[in-house]
């Protein structure tokens, strides 16, 4: 594998997917066309449903606010205030029914398109990838995501609760995988509570695992007015099984990066005792990277000058938090990137949309690659 040589940086792989992007569609159209129009329809819908929802509140306020102006006349007050909750609850359960009659037909339309996507973003870069928790499911179970004539929007759903089921407990398992692998990374130590996982994928890099997962991670407190909510990590998390394990622990971050990463626990903790920042004698990096470890020889032979360039570019170009340690025989990496989609994809086929989406997943891994052909395993 020799990505570098293929698409050097940015710029040349949006290239490459604006010349091809003609094939592209034409291939995505073949596998997930014949479920577009039917995806347009129940998004359509749903917006309606979200818009009788949000409007239902506003019918009551119209009332009580009515229902000040009016003497106390008996009878006529308590049909101001019967006509307003009756409509609102109208508008209310009309907008929950459409809102439940849709979902599993949207989700059927994101995951169909990801099957297809994801492997082919990967193909570019001759890799061969599978998209763990969903590649189980069939054509058949797509088309039984769509309404059958007559078929009630709420029987529709209880029809598909046993399939969603089914799929639940795959992604409790990959779920419980990721959280496995991040808690040992040690690169989000601070407290969360909010942990959204979505598409996972695992391919063969050196004839070893590359695992790839987009995350999102929250910490919420209190609630109502005193909600709070602490926005930590959207991107994609990494992880590489090296050639060898190490002896020893390394986190590299931005200088600025300071909470909640491991290698500031061992101010606190006696978990990460030894660790200390290592100079490695490029200034241009030491000036916006921070590199900790507990293996000074072992850190300066895994970081080379091509990986600590790659890096150092990356961080003056998008200026945000990358994270990444090694432990053991893994390379960890929290790759943050605001356009990852977690939950949706595109709103419909066209060679724009499809454009801006292929990018939002191939660029991430476009660095990643580059990092890990740097790094001396």
């Amino acid at each position: 594998m020799n990505v570098k040589q293929q698409f050097p940086d940015e710029d040349s792989l949006k290239s490459y997917l604006r010349s091809n992007i003609g094939e592209f569609l034409k291939q995505v159209k073949a596998e997930v066309g014949p479920l577009e129009a039917e995806y347009l329809k129940q998004s359509k819908l749903r917006k309606t449903g979200v818009w009788f929802m949000s409007l239902a509140p506003f019918v009551l306020i119209f009332g009580s606010e009515i229902l000040r102006f009016l003497p106390f006349m008996g009878t006529e007050q308590l049909v101001v205030v019967i006509v307003p909750v009756a409509v609102a609850g109208y508008m209310f359960w009309v907008g929950w029914d459409k809102i439940m009659g849709t979902g599993a037909a949207i989700a059927a339309f994101h995951n169909r398109l990801n099957d297809v996507i994801y492997p082919l973003v990967f193909s570019i870069f001759d890799l061969s990838a599978a998209r763990i928790a969903h590649t189980q499911k069939s054509k058949k179970d797509y088309d039984t995501a769509f309404k059958h004539e007559g078929e009630s929007n709420w029987a529709s759903t209880m029809r598909l609760a046993q399939v969603a089921q089914q799929l639940q407990s795959i992604k409790s398992h990959e779920f419980d995988k990721v959280m496995t692998l991040l808690d040992h990374s040690e690169l989000i130590t601070e407290p969360r509570n909010r942990v959204k996982v979505d598409d996972m994928l695992i391919t063969s890099v050196y004839d070893r695992p590359l695992f790839f997962s987009e995350l999102n991670v929250k910490h919420v407190t209190g609630s109502g007015k005193n909600k709070r909510t602490k926005k930590i990590f959207h991107g994609y998390f990494v992880s590489f099984d090296l050639k060898r394990p190490l002896s020893g622990k390394t986190f590299v971050s931005t200088e600025g990066d300071k909470k909640g990463f491991g290698h500031q626990s061992f101010f606190t903790t006696k978990k990460n005792a030894g660790l200390e920042a290592t100079e490695l004698e490029w200034n241009d990096f030491e000036n916006l990277l921070h590199v900790v470890t507990n293996d000074p020889t072992e850190a300066r032979y895994i970081l080379t000058p091509d990986f600590m360039l790659d890096l150092y570019s990356w961080w003056k170009e998008k200026q945000e938090n990358i994270r990444i340690s090694f432990r053991d025989d893994k390379m960890y990496v929290l790759f943050p990137d605001k356009g990852v989609r977690i939950g949706k994809t595109i709103s419909h086929i066209d060679k724009q949309e499809l454009q801006a989406y292929l990018e939002s997943i191939s660029i991430p891994l476009l660095h990643t690659l580059h990092l890990i052909e740097d790094v001396q395993q």
